[in-house]
């Protein structure tokens, strides 16, 4: 019976907090997409709005063009909302190896991000060195992006400042939910239940 009632905690809490992909619109059909320039310090953005609660962010994936990765350089980073355009610099992203071609690039924070219900987001793709460009792919019927959190917008712009629209912009964010305060009551409560009847259970066997 203990080995069953910590089983059922066990799957409770996985159940609870594992990451799930809760924004995205890969795959991409089609090769269009927006050119990032080191030299004209392009960035192009995706914008969010949190649903269902606060989470702690994992990744985001992106689907890129690369004619020669060793002559760009990318930054992936989250930025505050500020009146419906990025504002302040959350964090960054290690960014993975990129190659020739065209691919999905898994990106993780540098340190622990929390997305709190109710609040806007923007995703930010710059080249910050090089005159070559890469290509942040929209496919030729660009689609937006649906899922847990809501949709806001995709801009560019050449300076970070001023920003300007842009077709959907392909992009998966993964996260895990963070628990209710009550919900952490919960699950100890079920655990200390679960030690209890055990407790009582080797007691009745010894008597």
């Amino acid at each position: 019976m203990k080995n069953v009632n910590i089983l059922t905690i066990s799957l409770f809490i996985t159940s609870v907090s594992c990451a799930d992909v809760v924004f995205t619109n890969l795959p991409v059909s089609g090769t269009l997409g927006y050119p990032l320039n080191g030299s004209d310090d392009t960035h192009a953005a995706t914008g969010f709005t949190v649903n269902g609660g606060s989470y702690t962010l994992d990744s985001v994936d992106l689907h890129l063009f690369f004619a020669d990765p060793t002559q760009v350089t990318p930054e992936l980073s989250i930025y505050s909302d500020s009146a419906g355009v990025p504002g302040t610099l959350i964090e960054t992203f290690t960014n993975p190896t990129f190659s020739v071609g065209y691919a999905d690039y898994n990106f993780t924070p540098d340190d622990s991000v929390n997305l709190f219900n109710g609040t806007d987001y923007w995703i930010v793709l710059e080249n910050t060195l090089g005159t070559f460009d890469f290509n942040w792919v929209q496919g030729n019927s660009p689609v937006t992006p649906t899922g847990d959190f809501s949709y806001i917008d995709s801009y560019y712009s050449f300076d970070g400042i001023s920003w300007d629209g842009e077709p959907p912009l392909t992009i998966q964010i993964s996260a895990t939910q963070i628990p209710e305060p009550g919900l952490f009551g919960l699950i100890t409560g079920l655990a200390s239940l679960s030690v209890i009847a055990f407790k009582r259970k080797g007691a009745n066997k010894t008597e």
